[in-house]
């Protein structure tokens, strides 16, 4: 029991310093951003709460009895000489919590705050909030304004990490309550000359203390979430500007070395100069990527500002992947890889875009290559399935419709599920959430060509045809990209699918 609890607790310290799903370049600039700012919030809060405790001991000082109003009777002698106690009390607790925070400019000097800057965060806030507390044991009301001005402040300094904010809050308010209830089930009179507290006035301030505290979390969670957007945003346009730079300029520099070479001899030769036939070859090949480069970028401005048009057909898909295949026998065989290709003859036709589906096929077979160790292999399946289930007819998707009766009313939800599986390296599942993205690009293959832009279109073709396309990878293990097309409409799925066995 104590081992399952100390492991939950564990586990949530985990989820409040570091959650799932942030990437390494942003929780990198997050720690420094964090180191910056708590500096900023000590030293602002240094002077801050050095001026309250002197106003407070003016105050002390100006008012040696409690302030009455005119037609309220005097205090008795035993309440002023409580008052005075009270006074000397919070004036010797503020300064204490004043010793604590004058200890930070010490801490943040050391290689343990630049390590962890949270816990430096954390000493700063709780300085003010929770050492009145524990120095001044049965403090019988929250410090309301000086605890919202702690809040509000770190919300406005330090705006990351709400997670961290949200721990400062609990802990102090979850003291004060713990202690509260301390003093009641003991019976210890707590020592606060303030008798008037009343259920309502306590009501206020939790009241008021808990809309402060979901304010303040709230908009720092909303300004995290910005900020990560357009961190993720501007290190996708940094990557795309590498590639875009490196897969223009290799071109570029081969075609500047052939023809510095052809002007060399050409030189050499009295002006008569002969152009050998892989010279040629270099230079249109070269040509050939800075034009598909261009292409590319123009159709992602197309595809994002109208939608994509489609030139439906009905295709034999066999006949159109043996196409796709044969266009990338020379890639493969340069890579080393081999393909099992399982897409049988008697598939139905489908009903999708010539171009844009082989282009699809393309994709995907040409990554699985570019992104995996030499001498993968790679396997090509199809078969119909059913997305949707009416009148007792129910099939999952990946179901083969084998033996399965017609029925027009569901004729239009079938579709065949096409997928490019390959025994590689595989892909981790924080990976996987982003491979159709815009420009996003493995971080550990940022200098291999290519701009993060086949998959994007991958997707954007098939949502196009109203189908979907997703993966499934597991390291080590090798991928599956799946996508789904519909079939040509009013065809008959009685038609047997043979996939791979």
């Amino acid at each position: 029991m104590v081992k399952q609890l100390a492991g939950k607790c564990w586990a949530w310290f985990k989820w409040l310093v570091r959650p799932s799903g942030e990437s390494i370049d942003y929780l990198i600039w997050r720690h420094q951003f964090l180191i910056k700012r708590s500096r900023l919030y000590m030293w602002i809060s240094l002077p801050l709460f050095l001026t309250a405790v002197l106003l407070l001991v003016v105050f002390v000082h100006h008012y040696p009895e409690p302030p009455t109003f005119p037609e309220q009777s005097p205090f008795s002698p035993e309440m002023i000489e409580e008052w005075q106690t009270y006074s000397r009390r919070i004036v010797q607790v503020h300064w204490v919590a004043m010793g604590f925070l004058s200890l930070c400019p010490v801490l943040q000097r050391t290689r343990w705050s630049r390590r962890f800057p949270a816990l430096l965060f954390l000493a700063i806030s709780w300085s003010m909030t929770l050492v009145p507390q524990i120095v001044f044991l049965g403090w019988s009301a929250i410090a309301r304004p000086a605890w919202e001005y702690v809040f509000f402040m770190q919300a406005v300094l330090v705006p990351v990490h709400w997670r961290l904010h949200l721990l400062s809050q609990v802990i102090s308010i979850g003291f004060y309550f713990c202690a509260g209830l301390f003093l009641i089930l003991t019976g210890i009179e707590p020592g606060n000359f303030d008798e008037t507290l009343t259920v309502a006035s306590v009501g206020l301030d939790i009241f008021n203390i808990f809309w402060t505290c979901l304010i303040c979390c709230l908009a720092v969670a909303l300004y995290e979430r910005l900020q990560r957007s357009e961190f993720e945003s501007r290190k996708h346009l940094q990557m795309f500007l590498h590639a875009v730079t490196h897969d223009l300029q290799n071109p570029l520099i081969g075609t500047s070395i052939v023809l510095q070479n052809l002007l060399r001899r050409d030189r050499d030769a009295d002006h008569n100069v002969m152009v050998s036939a892989p010279k040629l070859e270099q230079l249109l090949a070269g040509n050939a990527r800075q034009l598909q480069l261009v292409q590319s970028l123009l159709e992602i401005h197309c595809n994002e500002t109208q939608d994509l048009i489609l030139q439906r057909e009905p295709l034999p898909l066999a006949l159109l992947v043996e196409d796709v295949v044969s266009d990338l026998e020379e890639f493969l065989k340069e890579h080393q890889a081999t393909i099992t290709n399982h897409i049988s003859d008697n598939l139905p036709a489908v009903d999708a875009d010539r171009t844009q589906l082989a282009r699809v096929f393309s994709n995907l077979i040409s990554n699985a290559v570019k992104h995996n160790p030499g001498k993968i292999h790679l396997v090509l399946n199809a078969d119909v399935i059913c997305t949707a289930s009416r009148k007792g007819l129910k099939l999952k998707p990946g179901r083969s419709n084998q033996n399965k009766p017609n029925h027009p009313a569901i004729a239009e939800k079938w579709m065949v599920r096409c997928s490019v599986q390959d025994n590689g390296s595989g892909i981790p599942p924080e990976q996987c959430r982003h491979l159709f993205e815009l420009y996003w690009r493995n971080p550990q293959t940022r200098h291999s060509p290519g701009l993060g832009m086949g998959l994007y279109l991958c997707r954007q073709i098939i949502a196009a045809h109203g189908g979907q396309i997703h993966v499934s990878s597991e390291v080590g293990m090798g991928s599956t990209f799946w996508f789904t097309v519909p079939l040509v409409a009013h065809t008959s799925p009685d038609r047997k699918a043979t996939t791979a066995a």
